[in-house]
Formats: structure tokens, sequence, C-alpha cells
């Protein structure tokens, strides 16, 4: 059956005030072990302190440099865009830190590594494979095999991992629960929040739950709609009013998303949705000014100052963000000072609403008639090429893009080292 939201008030204050930033300590280093070859296995990189849970204390390894993992491409639709995150994030990783291990993932979900190589469409290409080792003793977690050379094998340590993979199996808890399995820091939400946050029903449940002001909306499976078509269209054109946004509930990019003007276009728009996702969504429409907030942090939180976006479309769609790239935006966007800071404070709430970590970004509407603030949803991985929002608005703030990668990687360790310190 179909289920549609409770109506819900728009607010323009949220339940939570901000917290002000504190500054997040860098990684301490430790020596470890040189590399050794035997037994036709080329081990490479500094060896693992282990899991957490057989140490006291726990603190990230390296003897110069913290072998740091940078995983992108994946099974989503969303995998061109990953290449596109991955290399600017590359290119501004402090190598005089890190040494960074890429490692890209292939559509059909098999993992690939290419030596001496940081591009990843190459990568992606032309890499061998990759096999992650999910074991916290295992001082050597990625192993690589190359096939075409007599089946050889190399080894490397990844300490941290940096997954940029958008949408389904990387943004929705999956790969977290890999690094989890692991026992290794890595940058972003955890299991909980990143599952939570990618399903559109589920996050705007629990926005719904913290008093957040969101539209209305309306949500099924395939199989409801396949079984009891009739009751689930005459659940949407009772709950809401044209127009429409159609969506699958699990992706992002605004991939399958449908604008539905007309309810003869209704049936269309399902389809196109069914085709990402087994679960979809059906949101109330609105004049709206597309507003954005770039959060981070994972115990005291930062936001930037909000962005505006100016789509060239009807709506930011999939061509607007990646292709044609006619959008316009304005950071700090222009509204008055007091609806910028009730914004702020919006995208604060919904960031622990969903029980995020790290980064995201909370994307809003302002009703361009009443001037009432919705939030829309939130992305616990978003686009991170040179002309997303989330790396421009902290850009705006006064941070350099350079900065931005360095503190996500310092919230990765500091939220490990809170995890370690508890008892299992």
């Amino acid at each position: 059956m179909a289920v549609s939201s409770k109506k819900t008030v728009s607010k323009t204050k949220a339940t939570a005030k901000p917290a002000a930033a504190a500054p997040v300590k860098a990684a301490k280093k430790t020596a470890s072990p040189a590399s050794a070859k035997k037994s036709g296995v080329e081990k490479s990189g500094a060896a693992s302190c282990g899991c957490c849970s057989s140490h006291d204390s726990h603190s990230v390894c390296g003897e110069e440099k913290i072998n740091l993992g940078v995983f992108f491409g994946g099974r989503s639709s969303e995998h061109e865009v990953s290449l596109v995150s991955a290399k600017t994030i590359i290119d501004a990783i402090d190598k005089d830190k890190y040494n960074v291990i890429p490692v890209g993932i292939t559509k059909n979900g098999n993992m690939v590594y290419l030596k001496d190589s940081l591009d990843p469409v190459k990568i992606i290409k032309n890499g061998v494979h990759a096999i992650f080792i999910a074991q916290p003793d295992v001082s050597h977690n990625l192993w690589i095999i190359d096939e075409n050379n007599k089946g050889g094998i190399e080894v490397i340590n990844i300490e941290i991992a940096f997954p940029v993979l958008h949408g389904p199996f990387g943004e929705d808890g999956k790969v977290q629960a890999l690094f989890e399995m692991a026992a290794i820091p890595y940058v972003g939400s955890e299991v909980l929040g990143s599952a939570a946050a990618m399903d559109k029903s589920i996050m705007k449940s629990l926005f719904m739950s913290y008093d957040l002001p969101i539209v209305n909306f309306v949500y099924f499976t395939g199989h409801d709609y396949k079984h009891n078509k009739k009751e689930v269209i005459n659940t949407i054109k009772s709950s809401l009013q044209l127009p429409y946004f159609v969506k699958p509930a699990n992706l992002g990019s605004s991939v399958g998303i449908t604008k539905v003007n007309k309810i003869t276009e209704l049936e269309a728009a399902i389809k196109t949705a069914g085709q990402y996702d087994n679960k979809i969504i059906v949101e109330q429409g609105h004049q709206v000014r597309e507003i954005e907030v770039a959060v981070m942090g994972n115990f005291e939180l930062i936001a930037a100052e909000p962005g505006e976006v100016i789509p060239a479309a009807d709506f930011y769609d999939y061509n607007d963000k990646y292709k044609a790239g006619k959008a316009k935006f304005n950071i700090p966007a222009k509204l008055p000072e007091k609806q910028l800071e009730d914004i702020k404070e919006l995208a604060l709430a919904a960031y622990r609403a969903v029980d995020a970590k790290g980064f995201a970004r909370v994307d809003m509407f302002v009703d361009k008639k009443t001037q009432e603030i919705y939030v829309n949803e939130i992305n616990t991985i978003p686009g991170f090429t040179s002309i997303s929002m989330f790396p421009k608005m902290f850009e705006a703030s006064g941070m350099t893009y350079k900065q931005i990668v360095e503190k996500l990687i310092e919230y990765a360790i500091e939220l490990f080292e809170a995890k370690c310190a508890l008892k299992v």
C-alpha cells in the first residue's frame, strides 16, 4: 500500500541549536614494520596497528606517511560522477602526509587497482583485480592480483579509507560496513547515518520525528504499484496537488527524477523511477528557490554559508548538474540574514536527525510565495567535483579545497578514536 506523510507545517527554526566548531587534532604516527618480500608476495606501505579491540589506544600508523585509500566508481548510476569527484579529491590530498592508494570499483562491483596511476578513469579501464580483506587483524588488507604477470600478488595496507562513492553500494552504508569490519577509520557517515540518509522515505520520516518542515509526500514499492495500482494512484491524487516530483527513493544526483505537471504524466514518471529503485517517492511540488548548506563535523558541527542554485532547466536535474553546466550559483544565497541563520539551523538539525558524521550537504527549499523553509534531503557523500556545491560553499566561507579534504580526514580519525575508546 502507498504511505502518505502527515501534514507538515513549515517552520523556520529547528529544534537543535548549532554548536560552535572546535579544532580537531591530527592523527599521531607510530613506526611501522619494514616492508618485506617472501613467498612471491610483495608487501608495500605501512603495516596496520590492528583492530581497536586489541589495543588500549589506537593511532593511525605509518612510518612517514599514512596510507589513504580512495574508493571510487561503484555499481550506482552515479558511477561517472564519482570518477570526477575522486579525481578532484586525489589531486587535493596532501602527498607529503599521505600515500594515496586509489581503488576503483567497476560497474559490476569488482575492485581494481593500477600501479603508479592516480587517474580514476584509467584505473577503472585498465586496473587489475584488487581484493579488500575486511578483517581487523590482517596486516595488509588490500591484495592486488595481476593475472597478466603470472598471478603476481602485491599487498598494501590501507590505514584510512576515503569513500567517494555516490548512490547505492557506496553512500548507503554498504561500503561503510566493510570498513567497520576491517576496523579502520573512514571518511563520512557511519552505517546507520548513511543508510538512513540514502532512503528518502526513511530520511523524511526522521525529519518528521524531529519536527522539521518538509513537503508532503507519498511512497510505495514496485510491488504495491503492480498489485494495487489504482489505490496507489488514488492516494497520490488525494494527498498531493500537482505538480509532483517522482523519484527513486534510493538514488541521488537527480537520476530518475521526473516533474509531473499533468496527471496523465504520472504513470510514465513512476515507470522511470522504478527502473532505478523498488521504492518510489512522490513529493508535493512548490514554486521554490533551491538552497543548499554544506555541513562538516562529528560532534561539534560547522555549517558553511548557504548557497542558492539557479537551475537552467525546469529543476536542477542530472544534465544541468554534470553535463550542460548552465546552472548559476549565488554563494552566499541572497536572502535576509535572519533567514540564512534559520536555514543553517535547520540544516544542522537535519544532519543530527539522520545521525550524519563527517560531512554532508543539506538541500533546502524556500517557497517563493510564502517564504516558508522546507528541508528537502541530505546527501552524505555529496558531489565533490570542481563545480559541486559542497566544496564551493566552504571555499566561500574561507576554506581552501585542500583544507576541506584534510578536515574530512581528520574527522574520520576523530570518530574512529572515539569508537575505539568504547568497551565491547
